[in-house]
């Protein structure tokens, strides 16, 4: 194809629509109409002989041209904005900007304590706006950093890039009076338990529930919570069970009372990673957000 045959405006809005996987949010992010958007897409899908996006039940959906193509629009378009910006600066100790970080309750209390110490030594007027998952697949929003748990592999989003910030596992917290307290807790001891059972919104575990399946396998559920808070005084006082992050096993706010023990499914791991447009990959002020995410999680104490 002759490069010199394509208008390449119409390749910012192929960049558009499949990073929003839609034609409204994409016109909205561009200042276009609606109906120019969707021209656009018609002319395009000419040109490279391909659907590019199709309807899914959750919005557009890239073919695997359209992720082949955005994956090198997306790495072309930022070289493009840093070599225009080259002179765009941020200053964290005079910037008065806001930023958004969606973060799940797994990462929030080992990384908000010492992240707001550090913003408050380094950039005293930027404003930092934490908010929760309103669903597990939440879209990142543009200049927006998401705190994202997932499985071993990262995020497969040809908009989204992500570094992945700690890996850890499931174990099983209870009280220190339980019967099986001080046993080995193999699957079929397991299995016998009741379980409480967190909303997959706050890293949930639901991904136990798919990999007992799997095994032709169920544990019984005795209470749902949506978030790890709400169960952390239940587990020291009653015989229920709870499957939780390692990390926080031995944390003494958290599992006071409480003994835990391997999660008899060694199989079941999670990824945390840090994910942000690849749009916004060189844009300055997110970029060191980014950094500031990643150097004060890394240099976290972890929970014995």
């Amino acid at each position: 194809m002759d490069l010199r045959s394509v208008d390449l405006n119409l390749l910012v809005t192929l960049e558009a629509v499949i990073s929003e996987r839609s034609v409204t949010r994409a016109a909205a992010t561009l200042g276009l109409t609606q109906s120019a958007v969707s021209h656009a897409l018609a002319r395009l899908r000419r040109t490279f002989r391909d659907d590019l996006l199709v309807r899914g039940p959750e919005g557009m959906v890239p073919t695997a041209r359209a992720r082949e193509i955005a994956a090198v629009l997306g790495r072309s378009f930022s070289e493009i904005e840093r070599v225009l910006e080259d002179e765009w600066q941020f200053d964290p100790a005079t910037s008065s900007r806001r930023f958004t970080v969606r973060a799940s309750d797994y990462v929030a209390p080992f990384l908000l304590t010492e992240l707001c110490a550090r913003l408050r030594r380094e950039a005293p007027r930027v404003a930092l706006d934490v908010r929760h998952f309103r669903s597990p697949d939440e879209r990142v929003e543009q200049q927006e950093l998401h705190l994202r748990v997932g499985g071993p592999g990262g995020v497969d989003d040809p908009a989204i890039e992500s570094v992945q910030l700690l890996a850890d596992e499931y174990v099983v917290l209870m009280s220190g009076d339980h019967p099986h307290a001080h046993t080995e807790l193999t699957l079929e001891r397991y299995l016998d338990l009741s379980h409480i059972k967190v909303s997959p919104y706050a890293l949930g575990t639901a991904v136990i529930d798919d990999a007992l399946a799997d095994r032709g396998l169920r544990r019984h559920v005795a209470i749902t919570v949506p978030s790890w808070f709400e169960m952390r005084n239940v587990v020291a006082g009653t015989d229920l069970v709870v499957a939780m992050p390692r990390r926080w096993a031995g944390a003494p706010f958290f599992a006071a009372g409480c003994v835990w023990r391997p999660l008899p499914l060694p199989e079941v791991t999670f990824t945390v990673d840090v994910c942000w447009r690849r749009r916004d990959r060189h844009e300055p002020g997110l970029r060191w957000l980014r950094d500031l995410v990643l150097g004060t999680f890394t240099e976290a104490p972890e929970a014995k």
